[in-house]
């Protein structure tokens, strides 16, 4: 670089221009002697030389403003572009002046960078475990505020960080009855073309981010608009256009007394699943009998005390309530035999012996009333033994002659499951059912201990965690102290394997229904119903044929045992008492709204009186005589039509299959407790576009209600609204609509304005969406609505009513009386968006069946492990026992890396990748027909097996295998397998069916493989629960936790 002085103040400098040569010269003089050569310039030099000084001058002087360093440099902030002036007659017509005035404001960031990644995952191939990107990321804030002239505004704000597109607003408003003045002649008269023009036909044309309000109730305009708007007048006729995108959606809310009133429509196959349970069969079974008299309930039980334990998925830790154990969760701990019921339904042990229970029939749940009982483990009698305590060799700590007990059935074994905190669940404490706030997953595990009283006595079902069982034992028998971890032993409410025939289905309660929505119920405005669709709603059911109802053939039967002509809310005995939860005979049409009993207001659930209603209490009130609810065989007519046996028999995806049955709607609406306004149902709104009516009358912003745009709540403010309890209905439009999907919107309003007093308009506005498709599904249909409207305002003062008035009695006003009349039609004409026409026709696709297959990838080679002994192969065997997998062979899994095809190394030949066990396999051999979109890849991956029955695999100490090899003539009994797991664990909610797998040819002939057809081997697929313990030791293997050599903890 270099440093330059600045002359001194003697010496001057000088452009003088040479009229003769036509050339500029620079020159240096002091005292009138030049000190230095002149500089020669032309007139172009000359100019570009003024340019770069006035610009570097400029931008020297905007710089020192925005450092702050110079004082005074507030006013040499703004502007920081300079105003251009444009010299033309017809511009300054046009927009009114000759400016053009640009004010931006925000900020740019730009962050660059290199980033390098390196992962040692032998998983990966050499070239997959570095990459080198570039980091590049941009943050840009612009506000942008322009004038053209007076009459052209621009508006623009921009940002990349904004969460929603409507957020970026873009504007053009241009007004031509606003008048201006051209700076550059203020001097004379205002030239005629600069003058504001209020006789204009055009009043104002606006792009960009438009809104169309109308003052109609019948018909709503749209506030998110993107597009053109004009509005021209005609002496007394204003009209006004818009042709645009819109970018909202008009929803509605309705409240009542200030609070929001939601509908809700549950049918009775969707129970809420997988949340509340019995604690144990006798509590089932004594359900409907406790609730027969309800609000009383007939129940001498009081549970103090419940302990509620579940697998622990996310990994919660409590250190200080000690919520992390070992369990063991048996599904008969506790149970007893009960009248009447085959013991088959109460026990899952298969076959029960006959010395398993301790006590008489309807003994209330106790530890003591089987085998099972935790306090005798070991001892002579019990079914369990000592090794049941310890969680890796559980699966031998039962001691039961001839029974065979089947983890995730009979019982489940869970390390570190976790402790339910008091305010993750709740239960009854005389009904004796538990229900917890988070669904547990299908493959999860749920196990309870309680304790509670009858009278004076304390009956207490499985461990509590202070019961004195240690989590950590030490055992010191071999002089050696050798720690081993203790479980608790629980009554198990859900096991791992949903088996529908075992009696721990019967544990899951089926008869409560979660209100969508619906926390803090209050009884003030509940409504609930209960209709039978078939098709139509109705609130009772018919006969079928002339198979007559109970009642009707034995007519002193009365409430709850009529049917004909019965509501079903009382049916589903629902509704037996009056508005003051009194017992009333036939009760009061209305739903009995008991907290705690037929409804959870806390959590918004409704829950019936009888265990299975749409089962076995609607089957006895159909019963004529010899009926069996077991027995589907003996049904009458009217049981066959309306009894939902499968509901309760069969999971909740497979009673779906039932849809015939599947006809019993509840039906009903309630009010949210808020206090804090009544919520829109959507977050910054846009300004102006809420309209609120009660009672179908408009109300007033700022006078009955208030608006908070964005949180999204109105407020009503007159007290006498709130008061009335009059239906309140609010109406907005939802920017944050998420979708691609194209709305256009185009209006024309109309109004006539006879006089102050008289005003009639009309009005057309259309709306139409584009599909996502040519095929549009059901309830996803792109409408084509035209909307057309008249309507008419009058309002003028009646001085004869004021006088009339002041003629009466004690009565003298001033005050003028108006009379106001307010009238509108409007007709919709609804269609269907041409797009999706078929056969010129629109068309809905119920299911195109296109889109009906899911798949589960099951080839990344990444996601298998080395499988554990299959049952028959050894994987009966006993834990310890090395034979194990004495039968397994070698085998490995892979996928080619792609780098062998595009980048083959050194030593192989193209020869070698042309085998077909090392070939690529191409779309077009499979899929001749189909057709593959351009960009896509034509090569299919796939996951490679070899499989080498002569050779040890590993883990197989087979004294019999030699070097590694097997004796001749044993590879047909041996095996090889892998294993993974699948995210979906409900194949039949998920409705998988069926498996789709490609095999290549084992038998083909090519150079270098010999072919033996002698050779026959089998492909084996197992789905379900699949064991994980390879070396059957019943212990986790993690390679950070090897012992050192020569330890033995």
């Amino acid at each position: 670089g270099s440093l330059e002085m600045p002359n001194p103040v003697s010496i001057l400098e000088a452009y003088t221009y040479d009229p003769v040569s036509d050339r500029y010269f620079y020159t240096n003089t002091f005292d009138g002697f030049n000190v230095n050569y002149p500089i020669i310039l032309t007139p172009q030099e000359y100019e570009d030389l003024v340019r770069r000084e006035a610009m570097r001058e400029y931008y020297k002087k905007k710089l020192s403003a925005l450092d702050g360093k110079k004082e005074s440099s507030e006013q040499a902030k703004k502007d920081l572009l300079p105003r251009y002036y444009i010299k033309s007659k017809l511009f300054e017509t046009i927009f009114g002046g000759n400016t053009i005035d640009i004010k931006p404001n925000g900020s740019v960031e730009l962050d660059l960078g290199v980033r390098f990644t390196k992962q040692d995952n032998p998983a990966l191939s050499p070239r997959n475990r570095q990459n080198t990107t570039f980091d590049f990321n941009q943050r840009i804030s612009l506000g942008l505020q322009g004038k053209v002239g007076t009459r052209l505004n621009v508006n623009v704000n921009y940002d990349t960080q904004s969460t929603f597109a409507f957020q970026n607003l873009v504007k053009l408003s241009y007004d031509p009855s606003i008048g201006g003045i051209n700076p550059t002649n203020l001097k004379g008269s205002i030239p005629k073309e600069v003058k504001g023009n209020e006789d204009s036909i055009i009043k104002i044309i606006e792009v960009g981010n438009v809104s169309m309000p109308l003052n109609s109730t019948l018909i709503r305009g749209a506030q998110s608009l993107f597009g053109v708007k004009t509005q021209l007048q005609f002496g007394k006729t204003t009209v006004t256009g818009v042709f645009s995108e819109q970018k909202s959606q008009t929803t509605s809310v309705n409240a009542q007394g200030g609070a929001t009133i939601q509908e809700f429509s549950l049918f009775a196959q969707e129970y809420d699943n997988d949340r509340h349970y019995f604690l144990s069969q006798y509590f089932r079974n004594n359900y409907d009998k406790a609730l027969s008299n309800y609000p009383f309930i007939d129940s001498r039980v009081q549970i103090t005390r419940v302990e509620v334990w579940v697998t622990n998925r996310q990994n919660r830790v409590n250190a200080q309530d000690n919520n992390l154990r070992n369990i063991i969760g048996l599904q008969d701990l506790g149970e007893a035999q009960l009248d009447n019921i085959a013991d088959e339904t109460i026990v899952g042990l298969s076959p029960i012996p006959s010395d398993f229970f301790n006590v008489p029939a309807q003994t209330p749940p106790s530890n003591k009333n089987n085998k099972f009982n935790p306090s005798t483990i070991g001892q002579s009698g019990s079914y369990l033994n000592n090794q049941i305590r310890n969680i890796a060799t559980a699966n031998s700590g039962f001691s039961i002659p001839g029974v065979t007990v089947q983890e995730g059935q009979d019982y489940v074994k869970l390390e570190n499951a976790r402790k339910l905190a008091s305010n993750e669940f709740s239960f009854h404490p005389q009904l004796g059912y538990i229900s917890l706030n988070q669904r547990l997953s299908n493959d999860e595990v749920l196990a309870v201990s309680y304790q509670y009283t009858i009278g004076s006595d304390v009956y207490q079902v499985g461990e509590f965690g202070t019961d004195g069982v240690d989590a950590t034992q030490i055992d010191n028998a071999s002089g050696v102290a050798v720690p081993s971890s203790q479980s608790l032993i629980l009554k198990m409410l859900k096991g791992t394997l949903v088996n529908v025939n075992k009696p721990i289905w019967n544990l899951m309660m089926k008869n409560i229904y979660q209100i969508p929505g619906g926390f803090q119920l209050v009884r003030e405005d509940f409504k609930f119903n209960i209709l039978y669709t078939d098709p139509s709603p109705l609130n009772y059911i018919q006969k079928v044929g002339s198979t007559p109802f109970p009642d009707e053939n034995n007519p002193s039967l009365s409430l709850p045992y009529t049917i004909t002509s019965t509501p079903l809310i009382k049916v589903f005995n629902l509704d037996k008492l009056n508005f003051t939860n009194d017992p009333q005979l036939g009760g009061d049409g209305f739903f009995d709204f008991v907290p705690g009993i037929t409804i959870d207001t806390q959590n918004g659930r409704i829950i019936f009186t009888n265990v299975e209603p749409f089962g076995k209490t609607l089957f006895e009130k159909l019963k004529l005589g010899t009926e069996d609810y077991a027995v589907d065989v003996t049904y009458n007519p009217n049981q066959e039509k309306y009894v939902f046996k499968n509901l309760y028999t069969k999971t909740q995806a497979q009673a779906l299959q039932d849809s015939e049955k599947n006809k019993f709607q509840l039906r009903g609406k309630y009010k949210s407790t808020s206090n804090d306004g009544i919520p829109i149902g959507s977050f910054n709104v846009p300004q102006g576009s809420v309209v609120v009516t009660a009672g179908g009358r408009v109300l007033i912003e700022g006078v009955d209600y208030t608006v908070n745009y964005q949180l999204g709540r109105v407020y009503i403010t007159d007290a006498s609204l709130l008061a009335s309890n009059i239906p309140i209905k609010v109406s907005s439009e939802n920017n944050a609509v998420f979708g691609q999907q194209t709305r256009r919107f185009w209006g024309i309003n109309v109004e006539h304005k006879f006089n102050e007093k008289f005003l009639l308009g009309g009005t057309i506005l259309n709306m139409s969406e584009r599909p996502f498709t040519q095929k549009t599904d059901y309830n996803q249909e792109a409408v084509n609505n035209t909307i057309i409207g008249i309507n008419t305002n009058f309002a003028t003062e009646v001085p004869f009513l004021t006088r009339l008035a002041n003629k009466l009695p004690n009565i003298d006003t001033d005050v003028p009386s108006n009379l106001s009349f307010r009238g509108e039609i409007a007709y919709l004409k609804p269609g269907a968006s041409k797009n999706a026409n078929f056969k010129g026709e629109s068309t809905v696709y119920i299911d195109d069946f296109e889109g009906s297959q899911t798949t589960i990838d099951m080839r990344a080679a990444n996601a298998w492990s080395l499988a554990s002994t299959p049952v028959g192969l050894g994987g009966e065997k006993t834990e310890g026992d090395l034979s194990y997998n004495d039968k397994r062979a070698k085998i490995s899994w892979y996928t080619v890396d792609p780098i062998f095809y595009t980048q083959t190394p050194t030593g192989i030949s193209n020869q070698d990748l042309s085998f077909h066990k090392t070939r690529r396999i191409f779309n077009s051999e499979l899929f001749p027909q189909v057709d593959i979109a351009q960009g896509q890849t034509q090569v299919i991956s796939t996951l490679d097996l070899s499989y080498f029955p002569k050779e040890r695999g590993p883990y197989n100490f087979n004294p019999s295998v030699t070097n590694n090899v097997f004796p001749s003539g044993t590879e047909a009994s041996n095996w090889g397998g892998i294993m993974r797991s699948i995210n979906s664990t409900n194949f039949v909610q998920s409705n998988v069916e069926y498996i789709q797998f490609w095999l290549l040819d084992p038998y083909y002939n090519e150079q270098g493989n010999v072919v033996n057809t002698g050779n026959v081997g089998k492909l084996v697929i197992n789905l379900g629960e699949i064991s994980e313990d390879v070396l059957k030791d019943g212990k986790k293997l993690y390679e950070n936790g090897l012992p050192e050599a020569g330890s033995l903890t």
